[in-house]
């Protein structure tokens, strides 16, 4: 599915949001002046980092790993837009999360 963009940037956008501002416009057409279709980019894949490092449990040493810890840090991807020569590319930050530790009340 297409997504644009408007002349004062905003998006995603889609086909029928031209429609509403343009009746007469439809797909295949020439887009209306400012609009721009953007180029999909492929989005990262969430990421985690774990404590890799052996640690004591109850007198047993045992590893601790992305299989028994919490993420250290969780990074996940914001969208975003570039425009560049009258094109314009979906852009992807990074946005870096360190969850807070889990507390247990007693």
């Amino acid at each position: 599915m297409a997504v644009y963009v408007n002349p004062e940037g905003h998006h995603p956008l889609h086909s029928g949001d031209i429609v509403i501002l343009h009746p007469s416009w439809s797909i295949g057409d020439v887009l209306p002046e400012g609009w721009l279709q953007v180029i999909d980019t492929p989005r990262p894949p969430d990421t985690y980092t774990f404590e890799d490092s052996l640690v004591m449990v109850d007198g047993v040493e045992v590893e601790r790993n992305e299989q028994n810890s919490l993420p250290l840090t969780i990074t996940c991807y914001v969208p975003g837009i570039e425009v560049s020569n009258g094109v314009a590319t979906e852009t992807w930050t990074a946005d870096v999360t360190v969850p807070e530790p889990i507390s247990v009340e007693s």
